[in-house]
């Protein structure tokens, strides 16, 4: 990780980690144990001299010892300490100007037109990894530009940076999409808002209620990319729509084994629990037993012992106790 941060290559973090392990180290010694060119190793030592990371032994000079790690790497994370100091500073700025000039847009400069399917993607990472507050979702059925699986390490990582998420998903993406309640299950364990309807009007992201992006082609067109909307009544409307929808859609809850049934002393068994997931998100009993590879036979009988354990009428009472 620490080579990430301070921009080293792979290869030249490795060269530091094995001169570290030895008193002193020559060309053709570090080319034997990282396995390339004696060049190749030379150049390598060139470069971690020229950082700072090791020195020319004064006894021998063909050969490098490292310089502490303390102070050589110290050293260096002050100065991208001051760097990111200055690029906050300069983003601040940035942002400023932005602001100003978003201020005398026209109407015409509400939208921007996104062009093709990695643009489209690209633009989506950014909301998500720009987004401080909260981020918005109207998800249709099927997933487009990114899976839900592919978005999920940019999701957790706003969402570890306490972005609060709320995402309405249609039904029918339970149904179809491969590891999506899954995933679902860890973005709701992570402190995610998730909430499933039968048909969702649009797709839809909005971050931090400045942003807004929908597919330039409605449900069923093929036409790669979308539209960035900006402070407008036009965005006014997009997020009165998601609260409509949000409203409108039944909560998307996770059942865990061991839970006791408040109608009840029974804890729920794993599968019991994974049944009322699914069932609370609207799913058949057919698609249940497909998701949980059980029977048909064997997801009813379940759902009956629970809704005469929980004394429940409905799958819906079941899906509240």
């Amino acid at each position: 990780m620490i080579q990430d941060v301070l921009g080293l290559t792979e290869n030249e973090s490795n060269a530091y980690r094995e001169l570290l392990r030895r008193p002193s180290c020559s060309a053709g010694e570090l080319a034997g144990v990282l396995e390339v060119p004696e060049g190749e190793a030379a150049r390598l030592m060139g470069r971690l001299e020229a950082l700072g990371l090791a020195a020319r032994n004064g006894q021998a000079p063909g050969r490098l010892s490292a310089s502490p790690p303390r102070l050589a790497l110290g050293s260096m994370l002050v100065h991208q300490q001051n760097a990111l100091r200055l690029a906050e500073l300069e983003l601040g700025s940035l942002e400023e100007v932005y602001r100003a000039t978003m201020a005398e847009r026209s109407s015409s400069d509400v939208l921007d037109v996104v062009r093709g399917a990695d643009a489209t993607r690209q633009r989506l990472e950014q909301l998500q990894t720009g987004a401080r507050s909260e981020f918005l979702c109207l998800s249709q059925a099927p997933a487009r530009f990114v899976s839900v699986a592919e978005n999920t390490a940019t999701e957790a990582a706003a969402a570890a940076r306490g972005v609060a998420y709320r995402v309405v998903l249609e039904r029918r993406m339970l149904e179809e999409g491969e590891g999506i309640v899954e995933e679902l299950e860890r973005a709701v364990d992570a402190g995610e808002e998730v909430r499933v309807t039968d048909s969702v009007p649009v797709k839809l992201v909005i971050a931090d209620r400045e942003l807004a992006m929908v597919p330039m082609g409605g449900r069923g067109d093929a036409a790669d990319g979308a539209l960035l909307v900006r402070p407008s009544g036009l965005l006014d409307a997009l997020m009165g729509l998601f609260e409509l929808v949000w409203h409108r859609s039944s909560r998307f809850t996770v059942p865990r084994a061991g839970q006791v049934l408040e109608s009840t002393s029974s804890a729920l068994d794993e599968t019991d629990a994974r049944i009322m997931s699914l069932l609370v998100a609207g799913l058949t009993d057919q698609a249940v037993a497909v998701r949980l590879g059980l029977s048909l036979r064997t997801v009813q009988r379940r759902v009956g012992q629970l809704m005469k354990l929980t004394g429940a009428q409905t799958r819906l009472q079941l899906g509240l106790q």
